[in-house]
Order: C-alpha cells, then structure tokens, then sequence
C-alpha cells in the first residue's frame, strides 16, 4: 500500500471533519423540517457538534435584512424576506401590548 502526502492530507481532513458531519446530520435526522434553522442548532450544539454549516464562521449570525418596526423601535428582524403572507396581514397586525399599533406597523430593508 503506498501512502503519500496527498493520502495523508485527505486522511487527516476525514479524521477532522468527519465527527462533525455526521453530528450535523444527526441534528438533521433530529429536527425533520428545521433546515439550519435554530431550532437545528440548537440540537446540533446538544448533541456535541459545533451548530455551524460547512463554510460559516463560527458564532457568527448573519446581519437581519428586514425588521418590523413600530414608532422607530425594531419589533421583530427577519432574516430573509417575508412572505407576501406577512405583507397582507401587515394592516391587521399588532403589538399585544399596545393595540394602538394596529395598522401602523412597517417592514423595512435594513441590508
């Protein structure tokens, strides 16, 4: 059996990655429907991985790119475009505890 550099390098990055790949799908088998999502991260970290996909910084979230906003105060971010769901219910749509927000409630782009 020859064993060269190349061989060596593919071992070591299987030795390395490998542990946290099946953790990840682990999570996946866990959380059917979660994706990446928190709740997939969430199990992913208990179950002994490190809660990030291949290519993503560790314990770094992605910046919100839409927030629902109330008088200048940030209600809730999203991290994708709402759904044109969200958008037709917006005028109906309300802080429980100030129901005079009814109907002035915005989505705005903040990325």
């Amino acid at each position: 059996m020859i064993h060269d550099n190349a061989f060596v390098d593919v071992a070591l990055f299987l030795a390395i990655l490998l542990p946290s790949v099946i953790l990840h799908e682990i999570a996946h088998a866990l959380t059917p429907g979660a994706k990446h999502g928190y709740t997939w991260k969430l199990k992913c970290i208990e179950i002994g991985g490190d809660g990030n996909t291949l290519g993503q910084e560790p314990n770094r979230r992605p910046e919100p790119a839409y927030a629902l906003v109330y008088n200048g105060e940030v209600c809730k971010t999203y991290y994708r475009r709402p759904a044109k769901s969200t958008y037709a219910k917006l005028p109906g749509m309300y802080i429980s505890s100030q129901p005079e927000s009814r109907g002035r409630l915005q989505i705005i782009k903040v990325a």
